[in-house]
């Protein structure tokens, strides 16, 4: 399956069959929280830190970071998610939700606004996107809007694993009472980026979607970062904190931070070996 635009695989993709899926059948209030705790921890975020959501979809962290007392914001390209998002506000946040809808590569914000940013559930490296090299251009974005020493987490899946499930299990199925994912898998070595087509059924009613996703070496995510100007501080290879493994873990979770002017300069032309 091919899609030549952003708004034609999106759309299909994250329409309402996801939606249904994800935030109502599949959706786990207790591994949200889990998470969301790591995160606030991990970045050291305090009661009033401002933090931005970066394709927050339907808000299942957002509203978590606004209960702990966070300056949060979301910002995602689809207007049904930011809909059902604004829907399970606290309610002192319904009159005014702090939603945006906007994409990642032209963020909305004035610069330095925000002391940290993620992007989670594997919201990094979907083609095709609004930008001739769309992650240099959203890690550029996340550059400009952070504050100096402010920290940017983004969660992209473990590339090693990840083709070895494509080589050995090029199908899997997910199920549950009223709904079955039947996914396809393949990997392109040259362009490296992993090709999905779902069947999404639901109650007996079928969606087919896909999409196309680079997957990274830490190397070459380290990199990225370096030529937007945050350096890597730390790495984990899941939400509890565990140590990145590049043969096992089931997903990178890479800080980066925005360092002071001179730091920057320094780090466009540093190497780091990994």
């Amino acid at each position: 399956m091919k899609y030549s635009t952003v708004d034609e695989w999106q759309g299909r993709y994250f329409g309402e069959a996801y939606l249904e899926i994800y935030a109502r059948l599949m959706y786990e209030r207790k591994k949200v929280l889990r998470e969301v705790d790591f995160i606030q921890n991990a970045l050291h975020l305090k009661k009033g830190s401002r933090i931005l959501d970066l394709a927050c979809g339907f808000g299942k962290h957002l509203v978590f970071f606004l209960k702990k007392g966070l300056c949060a914001f979301g910002l995602d390209i689809m207007h049904p998610y930011l809909r059902y998002a604004m829907g399970k506000m606290p309610v002192t946040f319904r009159k005014k939700p702090p939603l945006v809808i906007g994409t990642m590569t032209r963020l909305p914000f004035q610069e330095e606004t925000f002391e940290a940013i993620v992007s989670l559930f594997n919201s990094f490296g979907y083609r095709p996107m609004d930008a001739p090299d769309p992650d240099m251009a959203i890690l550029r974005e996340v550059a400009r809007v952070l504050r100096t020493g402010g920290q940017f987490l983004v969660e992209v899946p473990n590339k090693q694993p990840v083709i070895k499930m494509v080589r050995t299990t090029p199908q899997t199925i997910q199920c549950g009472r009223d709904f079955l994912i039947h996914e396809f898998w393949d990997y392109d070595t040259q362009w490296k980026i992993l090709f999905n087509r779902t069947f999404f059924n639901i109650r007996g009613g079928i969606t087919e979607a896909g999409y196309c996703l680079r997957l990274f070496t830490l190397r070459e995510l380290t990199a990225l970062f370096q030529n937007a100007g945050l350096g890597v501080q730390r790495i984990f290879g899941d939400y509890d904190g565990a140590e990145y493994d590049r043969a096992i873990s089931p997903m990178m979770l890479v800080i980066g931070e925005k360092p002071g002017r001179q730091r920057v300069k320094a780090l466009s032309h540093g190497k780091r070996q990994y």
